[in-house]
């Protein structure tokens, strides 16, 4: 204030000081502007020590969870935080050396400590005389893009895992055809007791590197499937006995089967192997005393009528990192030699290429609940 007591521009309007008056009009016109705009804008003073903010809007406020009073005469670095990216900020602080327009993508906080995916866009504002006025900054909360592009991502490195694994497993089948179709035509020779034995051995593990790679083709999708007409209770109802061979002594495994049938055109085989594969899990997880569940009953697959079987476990079940993994191929927690990591992942790919879904709900210490949702048929089970 003057010896009047009557305020100078630099104390009534922050930046007024310095700008004439055509210009204090030009700016009072951006914010006004910026003031009606929904998205976050934010007007900094390049001519004050440390470029502290002069003006936010409302959406500024709102997306940033600060009051407009904690935002005035600071710089914008108090957005920032431990994961802010060093480049990204190096990026800016060269751009505003250059007086040119800068877009960058970082993690930015918000005033409770909450970090969220930021675009921003920063930009001087000049007059009409070429003079920088301000320097203009929105951003935008990009959390879901940014989601949606790992998305899109994952999937296209799944497909292209896919693809390996389907052409590898075929590969893989011809070779194991032509050991099993040489074991057989030695079979038939006149063999020493330790000579069949080595034989049959040669033959267990060329069948079960042949379940391997069904498991892959599952994964990947694509298995050819014998799909027909079944009632999703007599598939559980005829795979009991080897399901409860898979239960460790101690852990019963109880069916609960739906009264009513339920319809669905899946391949019934390949059904009993996606439940040894969950059953097997879920053994694995439980401790003597747990039982394990599996249950059958009607659903709903994206609002349409379905049919489902879950299996149903109260073991240790998986942290939240781990279960988002979990259909992962070759992702396992099992120690090294106990398991490949397919068997969800050809779970998921049975289901999916089923058109229905496999859904996971698990919480550490209380167990897993995987369920099989498959599209009902209108028609009875033949």
């Amino acid at each position: 204030m003057d010896h009047r007591g009557v305020p100078q521009p630099d104390e009534a309007d922050p930046g007024a000081g310095i700008l004439p008056t055509c210009d204090r009009d030009a700016a009072d016109i951006l914010r006004a502007v910026a003031r009606m705009s929904p998205l976050p804008m934010v007007l900094a003073d390049p001519y004050r020590p440390d470029m502290p903010a002069v003006f936010c809007n409302a959406a500024f406020t709102r997306l940033t969870g600060y009051a407009e009073d904690e935002v005035i005469g600071r710089n914008l670095r108090l957005l920032q935080g431990p994961e802010t990216d060093d480049r990204a900020l190096d990026t800016l602080r060269l751009g505003i050396a250059a007086q040119r327009e800068i877009q960058v993508e970082l993690w930015n906080y918000r005033q409770d400590g909450t970090k969220f995916w930021c675009s921003m866009f920063v930009g001087p504002v000049f007059d009409g005389n070429g003079r920088l006025l301000f320097w203009f900054g929105s951003q935008l909360d990009a959390g879901a893009r940014r989601e949606l592009d790992q998305a899109q991502a994952r999937a296209q490195r799944m497909d292209t895992l896919g693809a390996m694994a389907a052409g590898i497993a075929h590969e893989f089948n011809n070779l194991m055809t032509v050991v099993l179709a040489n074991a057989e035509s030695a079979g038939t020779e006149s063999l020493t007791p330790r000579q069949a034995e080595r034989l049959n051995r040669v033959s267990w593990a060329a069948r079960t590197a042949g379940r391997l790679t069904q498991q892959m083709l599952a994964f990947a999708g694509r298995q050819v499937l014998q799909s027909r007409l079944v009632d999703l209770n007599d598939v559980v109802r005829g795979a009991d006995g080897l399901l409860a061979q898979l239960a460790p002594a101690g852990v019963p495994l109880d069916l609960s089967l739906a009264a009513v049938p339920l319809p669905a055109v899946i391949d019934a085989a390949k059904l009993e192997m996606a439940l040894i594969n969950l059953v097997r899990n879920a053994a694995d997880a439980s401790a003597p005393g747990n039982p394990i569940l599996v249950q059958t009953g009607p659903a709903v697959l994206d609002g349409a009528p379905a049919v489902e079987v879950a299996v149903i476990d109260h073991g240790t079940g998986m942290p939240p990192d781990v279960a988002s993994r979990a259909t992962e191929p070759f992702f396992t927690t099992k120690h090294p030699g106990s398991g490949t990591g397919l068997g969800l992942s050809m779970v998921s790919g049975f289901a999916e290429q089923s058109r229905g879904a496999m859904l996971v709900h698990s919480e550490q210490g209380r167990g897993t609940t995987v369920r099989l949702v498959f599209p009902r048929s209108d028609a009875p089970p033949i």
